[in-house]
C-alpha cells in the first residue's frame, strides 16, 4: 500500500518548567515596562529578543505522521437461508456476487459474509451478520453493503442507521415480482381449551394478489380430518373444535393449492392447543351413616377443580316409624330434577352404602343405567347391604355392575391384595406401601362376590374381589366390595394408600388419559422422538413411526414392568409423525412446522427497501438486469436508476509519529544574535 506523510499538529515541549518561563516572562516584560516609561530607545527589539527567548523555551515542535492508504471494503450479505432454495434465488445471488466482484473498483476489496436461518424460527437475521463485521473490521473503511436476499431478511429494522453514516447499502432482490403464492393465516386460536366446550379459531387463506377465489378448507385433530368446507380467500373465516380430553390437541388446518403455485410448505399450518378440565360436578349419594361416609367427601372436596353435590340419608335401616320418606330429609331431595334433568351435566355419580328405600324411584335408576352406558361414569362402594334383599344389584343398574352378590358377608380381617392384573393396570400399579413396613394395614369387612366382568384390580387373601373395575357401552363403572377404605384414612395398623386409590379410581372413570389401561404417550425432546405404551398384557411391543416424505421407522420397546414400555428414536427431518402401536396411534410434531422462512416465500422488497433508502442505497431486481458497480466521491449520491455506487472512503493507517523542532536551536542563537546585535546598534546611535 502507499504511504506519505503529513505535518498535523503543533505539539509544545517546555525545556523548563513553566513557571520558570512565567517568572522570566514578568521580569522581562517589567524591564521592558520600565525602559518605555523612561523613554529607552531599543526597547521593541528587546520584546522580540524576549519573544523568542520565551517561544523557544516553550518548546515549539511539529508532529509528522508517516501513513499508509488502506484499501475500501465492500461488505456483501449473501442470504443463505432455506427460502432461496426456492426456484433460482441461489443461483441469482451467486451471479449477483460474481458480477460485484468483477465489477468493483480495483482498490475495493470484497468481503463476504453469510447470512442464515436463525434459531427459535426467527427467520433470517441481518443484524448479527453486519454488527459481527463492524466490531472485527474497520468502519472508515467500508465503501458499500449489498445485501442479496429475496428480501425474506425479517430483523432489518433493526439495523442501527447510525453505524452505517455515509454508507450506502444497496439491497439486490433475488427471485420473480410476480411469483405466485397462496398463504394460510391463524387470526386467532386460543392456547388452552376446555374439554368438551367449543374451541373457536379464525383463519384466512391469503391469495397474494388479493383476488378472491374459492377454496377448499380441511381441520385435522390429531391426524383426523373433523371438518371442511368451501371458503374465501382473503376473507376470515370462523371454525369451531370441540376437544373430547385432556392433553394436548394437535391442530392441522390446510387450504387448497392456487394454479400455478410451487411452494406448498405456507398452505397449511399447525398448532398445538392444550385441553383442560373445567370445574367437574360430582354427586354423591350416601346411604346411611357410617364411619366411612366423610372419607369420600374429604378425598373429593381436596381437589379445588371439583364441586361436589352430597346427599346423606339419615334414617337408618332399623327405624321403624310411620314418617313418610319425602318429610324424613332436612332439605327436600331434589330427585327429578338430578337424575332426570340434570344427570348429564354431572361427570362422576357415586353411590355409597345405598340401599332400596323408596327414596330413588326404578325408573331413576334406569336413567343411571343408561346414563353410563353413554358415557357416564358411576362409582359403587357397598357395605353389607349389597348381599341383602334391597341391594343396588336388585334393580336395573345389575345390567352394569361389574360384581354379583352371593349372599355372604365376610367379617374377618384381611391385608388388601394387588392382582397380578392390578400390577400392571394405571389404577393400582405402583401403588406405595408404607416405608417402615412390608404389608398395608387390614380391613375387616368384605362382600363375597363374583366378577362378573371387568377387571378385578384388588382382592381380599382369599381371592374375593374387593376392586372391580369396568367399561359399560361409552361409559365407566367401579365398584369397591367392602366400606372399610376409612380404617386406611384413619391409620389402623398404619393404614394405606387411600387418598390415591381414591383419586386414580376417579379419573379412571372420567377417562383421564394418564390412567388409560392400554395408552400410548409420545413426548419429543430435540429431534427424539420419545415413546411410551401401557398395557395389561404382558409382553414387549413394536411401534411404527411414519414421517414426512414417506419416512417410516419400526421401534423395539422394552418393558420397564408397571405395564409401560419404552423406546426412541432419533430423526432429522422436522415434521408430522404419525406413531402406531398395535391399534393405538398419535401425532406428534418434530422441529419447526411454520417454518417463518416459508411462511412469505415470495421475494419482496418490504423488508430492505426501507433500510437502503435510508442510507442512500438503491434497490434492484436482479431479474431486470444486475446494476452496474461505479466508484463515487464521498459527497455524491449513492445510486441511481441502474447503478449502485461504491463511495472513496479515503481511510488510513498510521505507520509512525515523528516529533522534531519547529525551530532548531542554532536558528534560535543566531535570531537571538542577530536581534542583540541590532538592539546594540540602535542603543549607540
Amino acid at each position: 500500500m502507499p504511504t506519505f506523510a503529513t505535518l498535523d499538529q503543533l505539539y509544545f515541549n517546555p525545556l523548563v518548567p513553566l513557571w520558570i518561563i512565567a517568572v522570566l516572562a514578568v521580569f522581562g516584560v517589567a524591564v521592558i515596562y520600565l525602559g518605555l516609561k523612561n523613554r529607552a530607545h531599543g526597547q521593541v527589539w528587546r520584546f522580540l529578543i524576549l519573544s523568542v527567548f520565551l517561544f523557544f523555551l516553550c518548546g515549539p515542535s511539529l508532529i509528522e505522521r508517516e501513513q499508509e492508504s488502506l484499501p475500501n471494503r465492500v461488505l456483501v450479505l449473501l442470504d443463505q437461508s432455506t427460502s432461496m432454495s426456492i426456484e433460482n434465488r441461489d443461483q441469482q445471488a451467486d451471479e449477483a456476487l460474481a458480477h460485484i466482484q468483477e465489477s468493483s473498483p480495483d482498490n475495493a476489496t470484497i468481503i463476504v459474509r453469510r447470512v442464515m436461518d436463525a434459531e427459535q424460527n426467527q427467520g433470517s437475521r441481518l443484524k448479527s451478520a453486519l454488527q459481527q463485521f463492524l466490531a472485527e473490521e474497520n468502519k472508515d473503511q467500508l465503501a458499500a453493503v449489498f445485501v442479496v436476499s429475496d428480501g425474506q431478511i425479517h430483523d432489518a429494522s433493526d439495523v442501527d442507521i447510525a453505524q452505517l453514516d455515509q454508507i450506502p447499502v444497496h439491497a439486490l432482490l433475488t427471485g420473480s415480482k410476480n411469483f405466485i403464492d397462496r398463504r394460510l393465516v391463524i387470526e386467532q386460536a386460543p392456547e388452552y381449551a376446555l374439554v368438551g366446550r367449543p374451541v373457536d379459531m379464525i383463519v384466512r387463506a391469503e391469495d397474494r394478489d388479493g383476488e378472491q377465489r374459492r377454496v377448499r378448507l380441511t381441520v385435522r385433530q390429531n391426524g383426523e380430518p373433523v371438518y371442511q368446507s368451501t371458503i374465501r380467500t382473503n376473507t376470515p373465516w370462523p371454525i369451531q373444535l370441540r376437544a373430547e380430553k385432556r392433553g394436548p390437541l394437535l391442530v392441522e388446518v390446510e387450504v387448497s393449492a392456487l394454479d400455478g403455485e410451487t411452494i406448498l410448505n405456507n398452505n397449511s399450518q399447525q398448532l398445538t392447543i392444550n385441553a383442560v378440565r373445567d370445574r367437574l360436578r360430582v354427586l354423591l349419594v350416601s346411604g346411611e351413616p357410617h364411619q366411612g361416609g366423610r372419607i369420600w367427601r374429604q378425598t373429593l372436596k381436596s381437589d379445588p377443580a371439583v364441586d361436589l353435590i352430597h346427599f346423606t340419608i339419615l334414617r337408618l335401616p332399623t327405624s321403624r316409624d310411620n314418617t313418610p320418606v319425602d318429610e324424613l330429609a332436612l332439605i327436600p331431595f331434589p330427585t327429578e330434577e338430578l337424575f332426570e334433568r340434570q344427570l348429564d351435566k354431572f361427570d362422576l355419580v357415586i353411590f355409597d352404602r345405598y340401599r332400596i328405600r323408596g327414596v330413588l324411584a326404578m325408573q331413576y335408576l334406569r336413567n343411571l343405567a343408561e346414563y353410563v352406558e353413554n358415557g357416564g361414569a358411576m362409582l359403587v362402594a357397598t357395605g353389607p347391604e349389597y348381599s341383602e334383599r334391597f341391594s343396588l344389584y336388585a334393580t336395573a343398574l345389575s345390567s352394569i355392575l361389574p360384581a354379583a352378590p352371593t349372599g355372604r358377608v365376610s367379617n374377618e380381617g384381611f391385608i388388601p391384595q394387588i392382582t397380578e392384573l392390578g400390577k400392571r393396570h394405571p389404577v393400582t400399579a405402583g401403588l406405595s406401601l408404607n416405608p417402615d413396613r412390608d404389608n398395608w394395614g387390614r380391613w375387616f369387612r368384605t362382600n363375597i362376590a363374583v366378577a362378573l366382568d371387568g377387571n378385578t384390580l384388588m382382592t381380599d387373601e382369599n381371592g374375593q374381589p374387593l376392586l372391580v373395575l369396568s367399561k359399560e357401552g361409552n361409559g365407566r363403572i367401579a365398584q369397591f366390595l367392602s366400606d372399610h377404605i376409612w380404617m386406611w384414612a384413619r391409620g389402623v395398623e398404619e393404614g394405606g394408600p387411600y387418598d390415591e386409590l381414591v383419586r386414580r379410581t376417579a379419573h379412571w372413570l372420567m377417562k383421564e388419559p394418564d390412567l388409560e389401561e392400554e395408552a400410548l404417550n409420545v413426548t419429543v425432546r430435540e429431534n427424539t422422538i420419545n415413546i411410551e405404551t401401557r398395557s395389561l398384557l404382558s409382553q414387549d411391543g413394536l411401534a411404527v413411526v411414519t414421517g414426512p416424505e414417506g419416512f417410516e421407522e419400526r421401534v423395539q420397546l422394552s418393558s420397564i414392568g408397571q405395564g409401560k414400555s419404552l423406546g426412541s428414536l432419533n430423526v432429522e427431518k422436522a415434521g408430522l409423525y404419525t406413531i402406531t402401536e398395535r391399534d393405538k396411534t398419535q401425532l406428534v410434531a418434530v422441529g419447526v412446522l411454520n417454518d417463518r422462512e416459508f411462511d412469505k416465500p415470495y421475494p419482496s422488497a418490504e423488508f430492505l427497501a426501507p433500510l437502503a433508502d435510508s442510507n442512500d442505497g438503491g434497490t434492484f431486481w436482479l431479474e431486470d438486469g444486475f446494476p452496474s458497480i461505479r466508484a463515487i466521491s464521498s459527497s455524491a449520491n449513492g445510486h441511481g436508476e441502474d447503478w449502485a455506487g461504491i463511495r472513496e472512503r479515503n481511510a488510513s493507517r498510521t505507520l509512525k509519529i515523528i516529533e522534531m523542532p519547529l525551530i532548531p536551536p542554532l536558528w534560535v542563537a543566531l535570531l537571538l544574535i542577530g536581534l542583540s546585535l541590532i538592539t546594540w546598534w540602535r542603543e549607540s546611535r
